[in-house]
C-alpha cells in the first residue's frame, strides 16, 4: 500500500480510527515506502499508542501453531527448534537484524516499552478480567468508556475447524502474494495461558531465560521453572488434556 492510499484510508474513516500492527518500534514493515513509513513513524509520535504484551513462551507457542497453518516447511519442525530459529515474522527480506525468535521477542517488547509516550497492557490482563483491564487503559488514555463493554464473542475453537483450515491455507497465500484476501486474520489457536508449559522443554526453559529471563520478571511473569516443578506442570496439563480428550469420546 502506498503511503498516498493509506492516508486516503484513514481519512475515509468516521469516528476514532485504530491501526493495529504486529511490527516492531522501528517499523520495518512500512519500509517499502519511504513516505509512508515516515508517515506511520509520525502517528506513532502524535497519537496514543498502546502496546499489548503478552508472555514471551506463551507467545511463541502460539506463533508456531499459527506458522504450522500456511508455512508447509515449519510443520516439519520441532518446538525446540522453531523457538531457535531466525525470526522472519514482521521483519524485511533485507532486514539488517537477525535474531532467533526469542531474541526478537525481547527486542519487539523493550523496544515498544521504552518510549515513554506508550501505554500497555498484557494479554494476561485482559484474559483475566478484560472490563477492568480496558477501564484501566481508558482511565491512563483519558478516554470515556461505555458501561457495558465486552469481549468480543469468538465461535468455539470446534466449531469452525475445518473452514479454518481451509482459511488457514489462504492466509499463506496472502503472504505470498498468490491471494486478492485483504486480511490474513484468523481465529486464535486457543488463547490461554500458561499453555508453554506442554511444550517447553528444561532446555528450552532455559534457553529463553538465558535471553530473556530478566525482561519476563520486569514484565511480572515468574520466570522458568526448575526441573522437577516444570516437568510436573507439564504432566498436570497433559493429564488435564487427556481426561477432558476422553470426556468428550464418553460424551
Amino acid at each position: 500500500m502506498s503511503n498516498s492510499e493509506f492516508k486516503s484510508l484513514i481519512a475515509a474513516q468516521r469516528g476514532a480510527v485504530l491501526i493495529k500492527t504486529h511490527a516492531p518500534p522501528i517499523l520495518e514493515p512500512f519500509g517499502v515506502d519511504t513516505g509512508l513509513l515516515q508517515y506511520v513513524r509520525s502517528l506513532a509520535v502524535e497519537l496514543d499508542v498502546v502496546y499489548v504484551y503478552r508472555d514471551g513462551r506463551d507467545l511463541l507457542v502460539s506463533l508456531c501453531y499459527y506458522m504450522r497453518n500456511y508455512d508447509r516447511g515449519i510443520r516439519k519442525v520441532p518446538f525446540s527448534d522453531f523457538i531457535r530459529m531466525q525470526n522472519r515474522f514482521d521483519t524485511m527480506p533485507r532486514s539488517k537484524h537477525r535474531f532467533n525468535r526469542v531474541e526478537y521477542w525481547k527486542f519487539h517488547v523493550e523496544g515498544w516499552l521504552e518510549q515513554s509516550a506508550v501505554s500497555s497492557v498484557s494479554y494476561e490482563d485482559l484474559h483475566r478480567d478484560y472490563e477492568m483491564a480496558v477501564t484501566a487503559l481508558a482511565t491512563r488514555l483519558g478516554l470515556e468508556i461505555k458501561e457495558n463493554v465486552r469481549p468480543v464473542a469468538l465461535p468455539h475453537s470446534g466449531y469452525l475447524s475445518s473452514k479454518l483450515l481451509s482459511f488457514a491455507r489462504r492466509v499463506g497465500d496472502v503472504m505470498r502474494g498468490q491471494s486478492s484476501a485483504t486480511s490474513s486474520a484468523i481465529l486464535p489457536h486457543k488463547g490461554i495461558t500458561g499453555e508453554w508449559v506442554r511444550h517447553f522443554s528444561d532446555q528450552d526453559i532455559s534457553f529463553f531465560d538465558g535471553i530473556a529471563g530478566d525482561l519476563l520478571q520486569e514484565l511480572g511473569y515468574s520466570r522458568g521453572q526448575n526441573c522437577c516443578q516444570s516437568a510436573s506442570l507439564r504432566e498436570v496439563a497433559q493429564r488435564c488434556e487427556v481426561s477432558l480428550e476422553n470426556t468428550r469420546r464418553v460424551s
